[in-house]
């Protein structure tokens, strides 16, 4: 199946605790009708806007047990009205150090 986005992964590097991230997936010019969205966990919300999938995800403070960084991947299932998914994905390290 051809990706119905632009970019299916944003990897935000290094960031500093408690900050919110946004990425952006940007469809493709004649993407297929979005039936859901669903994030990997309730930690990180989705919404679509006109060909665009957005993503949040707040980073919060890295448990003390976990040291100076944390690496984190969230996912999102996007439906389609054809009954296809795709995926998308954000990642980021989280870092005291930042």
């Amino acid at each position: 199946m051809e990706s119905q986005f632009k970019n299916s992964t944003v990897n935000f590097g290094k960031v500093p605790e408690q900050m919110q991230l946004k990425a952006v997936f940007e469809g493709i010019a004649d993407m297929k009708p979005i039936a859901q969205i669903v994030p990997s966990c309730g930690c990180t919300k989705a919404e679509w806007i006109d060909n665009k999938v957005i993503a949040y995800y707040n980073t919060g403070m890295i448990p003390y047990h976990l040291g100076n960084q944390q690496e984190i991947r969230k996912t999102i299932v996007v439906h389609f009205q054809d009954d296809t998914t795709e995926t998308l994905a954000l990642s980021a390290v989280i870092s005291k150090d930042v």
